[in-house]
């Protein structure tokens, strides 16, 4: 997971160094951190390291970086590609749930998500801890655009809220607590930009309270 979102994200700050930046040392010193963020993500699988590791060294075009890309594709994890019927079983009070386009290329998806309009809900789903879970809630669009808590961009925004089934030790039997943030209205492109799990992972887990 953590490969798969990471490296794109260096690979075009490296591109962007090598294009315009007029010092050497610049473009080396962002080259070796490309490198040494590679070396920690793949340090339990040396043979995959040397082989993504190596060609960094002579990337400086565009087609360079583009072919890269191509043939480091076999070896980034892939979002775990889901059935109709397992991202039913993930929402089992929906009985009438909308479901989403699963014909993405799922290389490059961190969390699934879709929207459904008629009930203004947003559904994602995404694998945790070795798991794939699902979470919905409200999707209430803001008409403007704001920066997005998963990716970071400044982006046509949602607020998203759904409902934390994490409870409190003698909670009353009316507790309630919803958790909620903005995020980008095109789950593709926020996808597309996220360089972090981090957020997202905190947020699944206040929700569904692990």
């Amino acid at each position: 997971m953590a490969l798969r979102v990471l490296l794109p994200y260096n690979l075009r700050y490296l591109q962007n160094a090598c294009q315009t930046a007029s010092d050497p040392k610049v473009v080396a010193s962002v080259r070796y951190s490309v490198q040494s963020k590679i070396m920690e993500l793949l340090s339990e699988s040396p043979d995959i390291q040397q082989l993504l590791l190596d060609p960094i060294a002579s990337l400086n075009t565009a087609d360079d970086f583009r072919e890269y890309l191509s043939s480091a594709e076999m070896h980034l994890a892939e979002f775990p590609q889901l059935t109709e019927k397992q991202i039913r079983k993930l929402f089992p009070k929906n009985k009438k749930l909308a479901l989403p386009d699963l014909s993405v290329d799922y290389r490059f998806v961190t969390y699934l998500g879709w929207v459904d309009i008629s009930s203004t809900k947003l559904f994602i789903v995404y694998p945790l801890d070795g798991q794939v879970v699902g979470i919905e809630g409200k999707y209430t669009p803001t008409h403007k655009k704001s920066v997005c808590f998963l990716c970071n961009r400044h982006s046509e925004t949602a607020l998203f809220t759904a409902v934390s089934k994490a409870r409190p030790a003698h909670a009353s039997p009316d507790y309630y607590k919803a958790v909620g943030n903005y995020m980008c209205l095109d789950s593709r492109e926020c996808n597309k930009h996220i360089t972090n799990v981090d957020a997202l992972e905190k947020f699944i887990r206040s929700v569904i309270g692990t």
